[in-house]
């Protein structure tokens, strides 16, 4: 496995190391406390959340998995030989065997990695997967947000291919401030998750009555919305307003919007929020 055991200590240590691939001397900040351990699975315990490595020298290495370790590979079993990347920085238990968290598990042949802080200079990055930790689109996630805006600044994974081209980039901090949408009882909508038409805020219907808990109770008939919200039926149609639409409702792309303002009339106990940068 061709992994970089080493981060480069300035960035334009990158071009040397992949010296056809330049735009990251000068995109990518590199991170000091990534640090990975290889070795080879041993055991797999808590339901596989605790992988139990033993490396070359024939020490034990515990590694927490957790919803946001990204796995590079089609899964992980006892007797493979991986690579575990961890943030060094971070204070950990005095037990033994060590036990860290794990941000990236590579089970993969013939890849290069780097990990740094992208920079604004990254239009390069349009056709290229990104994901975050948990595996999710990154792309979805932010919905309309500017793609360059949200990225800058983010610890990022850069995964190269055996031809030196960026395969992949695993998006590995959390936001310093949450991520553009709409957000339902503190649950981030996907993609395309508002629009403001003449200044007022539209949300997808569905998305968002399924967030409140009450996704199987909407119904389309003729035109007819009809949905509710525990206590009571509500219908309206595309175009009309009602009591508590004070808008009215619009198709775009075959989703039905609503304006925001619908959610406190009809969900008066829903919390939602609008984070536009």
């Amino acid at each position: 496995m061709k992994i970089l055991r080493r981060i480069a200590a300035f960035a334009t240590c990158l071009t040397m190391i992949f010296p056809a691939v330049t735009v990251f001397a000068r995109e990518v900040l590199p991170s000091p406390n990534i640090t990975p351990i290889s070795g080879r699975i041993t055991e797999i315990t808590n339901h596989g959340y605790v992988i139990h490595i033993m490396t070359a020298h024939g020490s034990i290495v515990h590694f927490l998995q957790t919803n946001f370790t990204f796995l590079l590979g089609e899964h992980i079993t006892v007797g493979d030989s991986v690579t575990i990347f961890h943030d060094a920085s971070l204070m950990t238990a005095a037990v033994y065997p060590p036990q860290y968290e794990g941000l990236l598990i590579v089970n993969e042949q013939d890849v290069n990695i780097i990990f740094g802080y992208l920079q604004n200079d990254i239009k390069y990055y349009d056709n290229i997967p990104i994901y975050f930790q948990n595996g999710h689109d990154f792309r979805e996630l932010i919905g309309q947000a500017d793609l360059y805006q949200v990225l800058e600044n983010r610890l990022a994974a850069i995964i190269y291919d055996t031809n030196n081209e960026i395969s992949k980039i695993v998006i590995m901090s959390e936001p310093e401030r949450p991520l553009p949408g709409v957000y339902v009882n503190s649950i981030h909508l996907p993609a395309a998750s508002w629009h403001i038409i003449h200044g007022t805020t539209f949300v997808p219907l569905r998305s968002a009555v399924e967030v409140l808990g009450f996704g199987d109770t909407i119904a389309w008939d003729n035109g007819t919305i009809t949905l509710s919200n525990g206590s009571e039926v509500i219908r309206f149609s595309i175009g009309s307003t009602t009591a508590a639409l004070t808008h009215p409702a619009i198709l775009i792309d075959s989703t039905t919007f609503v304006p925001i303002s619908f959610f406190y009339n009809v969900f008066p106990k829903a919390t939602i929020t609008l984070v536009t940068r």
